[in-house]
């Protein structure tokens, strides 16, 4: 079971921040870039280092920019990751039972205690 909700823990955080990115990256790049070039780079930021090898005169505003919108989609899935922590960390106070401490005392029951001498 746990391992089930690392998957979709993974799945989910992984998708908010490649949607993170991809939203974030500034359409101010380049307008001398061919149309494939920017749909690249707008995948990953690797895709957007790709882009820059291939356009040596654009390479430092495409790396900055990828950069950046990578910056913000880490920083996104981050705050997603503590708002989901946070709901679940109150779900749990609230809707698991409560427990007695281990360090408490049981209640000891008197008649064996006294079975237990009576026999020495």
């Amino acid at each position: 079971m746990q391992e089930l909700g690392s998957a979709f823990g993974v799945a989910i955080i992984g998708s908010i921040l490649a949607a993170a990115y991809t939203a974030a990256l500034p359409a101010a790049l380049p307008a001398a870039l061919p149309a494939v070039l920017p749909a690249a780079a707008r995948e990953s930021l690797s895709g957007a280092l790709g882009v820059a090898r291939t356009s040596p005169g654009e390479a430092a505003s495409i790396v900055s920019a990828g950069r950046a919108a990578f910056a913000h989609a880490l920083t996104s899935s981050a705050w997603w990751c503590a708002a989901i922590l946070a709901v679940g960390a109150v779900a749990t106070l609230f809707l698991l039972p409560s427990r007695v401490p281990s360090d408490a005392e049981p209640e000891r029951d008197s008649s064996i205690l006294v079975s237990n001498t009576e026999g020495a």
